[in-house]
C-alpha cells in the first residue's frame, strides 16, 4: 500500500517520530510542516515537494528504496531548508529539482550520488559533507554548485565544509565565500572547479590542496594533473602548477596564490584555452592604433579584430595570423577611425579552434570625456568589473554603500589616464542594491548595481 505525505493549508507537526511516505511527500500552497526535535522524515521510491513551508529543527529528511534518480527528487516553488539530509537507497540516486540549504549534514550513507541538475547546495557556514566518494557523491555537470561560507583568518588546511579544498594562508581572508560546481573548464579539465570569493583577497601567498574523484577526471591521466586558475570568471586560464600530488589519496597541492577566483584541475600537456589578451589603443590622426599580447600555453592559429560604436555590438576588421611561440605582441591599425568614440576587442583562436576574448578598448579620437564610471555584470553574483575613464593619472577611492547608506568597502585606487578597469567580489554581500561612488577629475561619480 502507498502512502503520500500531502499538507495542504494547514499545520502538520512531527514530534520525535518517524515518519515514512513511500511516492511523493508534498507541501502545497499555505501547507507547512513543523520537525519539532530529531524527528525522522523517510521517502521511500518517491520525491519531497515544497511549495509551502518547512521547519526543520533538528530533523532528518532521508531518501531510501529503489526508485530512478529521476523519481528520487526534493522539489517544489519553495527552497527547502533541511538540518541533515541523507542518501540511504539502494540503487540510483537523487535528483534537485530546486534549491536547498543544509545547515548540518549531507550523509552519503548507500546508493548513487546527488545530482545539483542545475540548482544550488548552500551549506551556510555549519553544514558539512559526510561520506562522499567515488561511488556517492555530489555531482552537476548540467550546472549548479555547492556553496560553503567560512570566516578564514590565517587558515591552516581549512577545508571547509568538507568539499574538498584545503586552504593554508597566512593572512586574514575575512569571510569567505567557496562554490564547488561540476561542468568541465576550458573543454580540457576535470569535472570539478571551486570558486573561492574572499573579502580579502590580495597577497594571500595561499595554497591549495585539491581533491578530486575518479569518476571526476574524464579522459586525464592522473599523474598529468595540475592546477589551473582564472581571475577573470574563466574567460582566461593561467598553468599554476603543482607542488605535490597523491594519486592514491586523490588531491593535487599547488601554493602561491597571491589572489583566488577559480581554481580547476587539468592535464599539463593539452593546456586550456588561451590564457589571456591584452589589448591597448592609442588614438592618433584619426588612426586607431592598436596593440595586444597574447599568452597561452599553445600556439595562436589567428586574431580577430573586432569593432564597435556602442561597446554590445562588434564587427570583424581584420584577422592577423598568429606566430610561434607562446607569448607575443600583435599590432593593427584602424585607418577608419573618424568617430568619438570607437570601442575594439580581440579575439585570439587557438590550434584547436578554441577561443579567448580580450578586454574592451575604447579610441576617444576628438576629446576623452571626464568621469566616466560603469560596471559589469548588472546584476551580479560574484565579482563586477569597474571601469573607470580618467582624462589624467591620479589617486582616488572607491566607496560602497547600501540602499541605507551603510558603508561596506572602501578601496583606494591609482589612476591612470585612459581606461581603468579593477575587479571587486561581491559574493559575500547580501542581496540588495549597492552603491559605488568614486572621485574621478575631481568630480564625484556614482553608479548602482544588483547583487544577486
Amino acid at each position: 500500500m502507498k502512502m503520500h505525505l500531502i499538507i495542504k493549508n494547514f499545520l502538520a507537526v512531527l514530534l520525535l517520530n518517524a515518519v515514512y511516505a513511500h511516492g511523493q511527500g508534498l507541501i502545497n500552497n499555505a501547507g507547512k510542516i513543523v520537525a519539532n526535535g530529531n524527528v525522522s522524515i523517510v521517502v521511500n521510491d518517491g520525491g519531497f515537494s515544497n511549495s509551502g513551508q518547512f521547519i526543520k529543527d533538528s530533523s532528518t529528511l532521508s531518501f531510501t528504496g529503489t526508485c530512478s534518480t529521476t523519481n528520487s527528487f526534493i522539489g517544489g516553488s519553495s527552497s527547502t531548508d533541511l538540518y541533515n539530509l541523507t542518501l540511504n537507497k539502494s540503487v540510483n540516486g537523487l535528483r534537485l529539482n530546486s534549491n536547498i540549504s543544509v545547515s548540518n549534514a549531507i550523509s552519503f550513507i548507500s546508493g548513487d550520488s546527488i545530482f545539483l541538475n542545475n540548482n544550488i547546495i548552500d551549506l551556510g557556514t555549519t553544514g558539512y559533507l559526510s561520506g562522499e566518494r567515488n561511488s556517492s557523491r555530489i555531482t552537476g555537470r548540467t550546472g549548479g554548485y555547492v556553496q560553503v561560507t567560512a570566516v578564514l583568518n590565517n587558515p591552516s588546511s581549512a577545508n571547509p565544509g568538507n568539499i574538498g579544498l584545503a586552504i593554508t594562508s597566512a593572512s586574514n581572508m575575512g569571510n569567505t565565500v567557496i562554490k564547488r560546481g561540476h561542468q568541465q573548464q576550458g573543454g580540457n579539465s576535470i569535472y570539478r572547479y571551486y570558486n573561492i570569493s574572499p573579502v580579502l583577497n590580495t597577497g594571500l601567498n595561499a595554497s591549495l590542496q585539491f581533491s578530486y574523484f575518479h569518476a571526476e577526471l574524464g579522459s586525464i591521466a592522473e599523474n598529468n594533473l595540475v592546477h589551473y586558475s582564472s581571475t577573470d570568471n574563466g574567460i582566461n586560464w593561467v598553468l599554476k602548477g603543482k607542488m605535490s600530488a597523491d594519486v592514491n589519496l586523490d588531491y593535487v597541492t599547488m601554493n602561491a596564490y597571491n589572489i583566488l577566483q577559480i581554481v580547476t584541475l587539468g592535464d599539463a600537456f593539452i593546456a586550456l584555452p588561451i590564457r589571456s589578451v591584452s589589448l591597448s589603443v592609442v588614438a592618433e590622426n584619426n588612426l586607431d592604433k592598436l596593440s595586444w599580447i597574447v599568452s597561452s600555453d599553445q600556439p595562436v592559429a589567428y586574431c580577430t579584430i573586432e569593432k564597435s560604436t556602442d561597446g554590445r555590438s562588434f564587427n570583424p576588421i581584420g584577422k592577423i595570423s598568429g606566430k610561434e611561440g607562446f607569448t607575443n605582441t600583435y599590432c593593427y591599425t584602424d585607418t577608419l577611425a573618424a568617430m568619438v568614440n570607437a570601442y575594439y576587442r580581440v579575439k585570439a583562436v587557438d590550434l584547436n579552434n578554441k577561443s579567448t576574448y580580450s578586454n574592451i578598448v575604447v579610441a576617444r579620437n576628438l576629446v576623452l570625456h571626464k568621469g566616466i564610471l560603469s560596471l559589469y555584470p548588472n546584476p551580479a553574483s560574484d565579482f563586477i568589473t569597474i571601469t573607470i575613464t580618467a582624462s589624467e593619472p591620479g589617486t582616488s577611492t572607491l566607496l560602497l554603500f547600501d540602499q541605507s547608506g551603510k558603508h561596506y568597502m572602501q578601496i583606494p585606487v591609482k589612476l591612470v589616464r585612459g581606461i581603468n578597469n579593477f575587479v571587486i567580489p561581491v559574493a559575500a554581500l547580501k542581496t540588495g542594491i549597492y552603491r559605488l561612488s568614486v572621485s574621478i577629475d575631481r568630480v564625484v561619480n556614482a553608479i548602482s548595481f544588483i547583487k544577486l
